[in-house]
């Protein structure tokens, strides 16, 4: 059972992930799409993977760990490990990563419009975030 990302060591650091990379993910990961959108909007927002089931993507834990895991492993989300033993996700501060992932995203919307919000719809909620 997935319980918590920890990084290898406190200054773990990424790759920049490329956005063919955070495109595949994204098309075989609707949730992963989903923490994405909602973090791209609320930029400084964390949680824990309990917080983000219930109040971000309305999944079960269960569902939303593997999607965690993935989006860390892209170096979409950063990962804190407080003094309590609590894990939060949250965005990566990178902002050159943050252009890739809004990128991604929009490219993912477009491909999976059936399933997903407009592009149109989707962009103008990006474009919003990064104001």
């Amino acid at each position: 059972m997935l319980n918590s990302i920890t990084p290898t060591s406190s200054s773990s650091v990424h790759v920049p992930p490329s956005a063919s990379a955070l495109t595949a993910t994204l098309q075989a990961d609707t949730v992963a799409r989903e923490i994405l959108r909602f973090l791209l909007k609320n930029e400084s927002a964390m949680d824990s993977a309990k917080g983000i089931a219930a109040w971000w993507v309305h999944r079960d834990e269960l569902a939303v760990q593997p999607s965690l895991h993935r989006l860390f492993a892209c170096g979409a989300i950063a990962v804190h490990t407080l003094a309590s033993g609590v894990t939060l996700y949250g965005l990566t501060p990178d902002p050159g990563v943050r252009a890739v992932l809004r990128e991604a995203l929009v490219t993912t919307s477009d491909q999976n419009s059936d399933t997903d919000r407009p592009l149109e719809v989707m962009k103008i909620a990006v474009d919003a975030s990064s104001t």
